[in-house]
């Protein structure tokens, strides 16, 4: 894997140590990065394959790595993603106050397929639909869904 490592020993995949490669966010043009450099991964202990790929970082220095960063097993990735989301567009308001990009990929609904189960227990459109897939691919869509609005809920709350 170009520029990347695996430490199969610790179960880690690290970024590069620049963070720089040309293939990394932060060398098309992003200022800071959260999540993932791989795909198929859980979304709730963040690993693929057992090991861990979960990153934060900026254009400057590592602000975590799969060494020091929380992967909040018992915390979905789309709950994570809003959370920063929201936290990356107050900070930019609070500090900066200039025009922003985010550019927000959830991972769900993507395989693996799992969802808190509250998202297939609490709304009838998942509970009823008999296919144990179709069922949980509606909880997953649901979480996104309520995260999306989340963050839409935040925004207009600034205005």
């Amino acid at each position: 894997s170009q520029g990347r490592s695996w430490d199969v020993d610790k179960n880690k995949f690290y970024p590069p140590p620049s963070h720089n490669d040309e293939l990394g966010p932060l060398s098309r043009g992003f200022d800071t990065f959260y999540g993932l450099y791989n795909s198929g991964h859980d979304h709730f202990k963040k690993t693929i394959l057992g090991a861990i790929d979960w990153h934060k970082f900026n254009e400057t220095h590592l602000l975590e790595a799969p060494d020091t960063l929380d992967t909040e097993p018992t915390v979905s990735s789309t709950h994570c993603f809003t959370r920063e989301t929201i936290a990356m567009i107050e900070e930019n308001t609070r500090t900066h106050r200039r025009p922003w990009f985010i550019h927000l990929s959830f991972t769900m609904p993507h395989d693996p397929m799992m969802v808190d189960e509250k998202y297939i227990l609490a709304f009838e459109h998942c509970r009823k639909i008999k296919s144990w897939r179709r069922r949980v691919y509606c909880g997953m869509v649901t979480s996104v869904d309520e995260g999306i609005g989340n963050i839409t809920r935040y925004l207009r709350e600034q205005q």
